[in-house]
């Protein structure tokens, strides 16, 4: 299930920005829902490989998955737990609220509050929340799964390392300490320091202006 409607990717989409959407998608899914005994054993087996090689930073999650695939029922049983401690608001002020507003709260410079911010967003990409995940905008996941739409539009880099900036890297570090604080499995702190780094790199990466090869142009070579 994705928490907003998946773009159709673009024929010569690069094989660098495939495995850079794979990643956040990736992302995405670990904040949205609870993870299944059958997910964490799928999950239990992706490698660098299976991502292109975009995976600088992603090595701690790699781990912690592997980890949790050698019992995923228990696995199952003790993440649903502290996934409604963490973002379900169980645990109360201990709690790790997943929404960019509650760490960053102030308006942009049309006056736009972070939610009203990625429903512009949305709505430019043309996407739509799902029904099966009625949550604010500026939820970590539907973010993540816009960073992902973006880069499968073929949005131009600066666009691209505008919105990471805005919507992500602006309130990530927060969110990855309340996690910390908060997550007594620890998995879903090592995701969200992941997703910190992950962001910030990529950033680095699309401002650095390294020079893409399609995927087909490669196929050829």
């Amino acid at each position: 299930m994705m928490t907003v409607d998946q773009l159709v990717r673009p024929e010569k989409m690069v094989k660098r920005d495939v495995a850079r959407s794979t990643v956040y998608r990736l992302l995405s899914d670990l904040f949205a829902y609870e993870m299944s005994a059958e997910k964490i054993s799928g999950l239990a087996q992706v490698s660098d490989a299976d991502l292109g090689g975009e995976t600088a930073g992603l090595a701690p999650l790699f781990g912690a998955l592997t980890g949790l695939g050698q019992d995923p029922v228990a696995a199952e049983r003790d993440l649903a737990g502290v996934f409604a401690f963490l973002f379900l608001g169980v645990g109360g002020r201990h709690s790790a609220p997943p929404y960019q507003s509650v760490y960053r709260a102030g308006s942009d410079a049309a006056g736009q509050h972070p939610a009203a911010q990625m429903s512009r967003v949305l709505r430019r990409l043309d996407l739509h929340i799902t029904e099966v995940f009625p949550e604010p905008s500026d939820h970590i996941a539907i973010e993540l799964a816009a960073a992902a739409a973006l880069i499968e539009s073929g949005a131009p880099a600066e666009e691209q390392a505008g919105f990471l900036a805005d919507h992500l890297q602006s309130w990530l570090p927060d969110f990855a300490k309340a996690c910390e604080a908060g997550d007594r499995s620890g998995f879903y702190a090592i995701a969200a320091q992941t997703a910190d780094r992950f962001v910030t790199l990529d950033i680095a990466r699309i401002q650095g202006g390294a020079p893409k090869v399609t995927m087909e142009e490669e196929d050829n070579a």
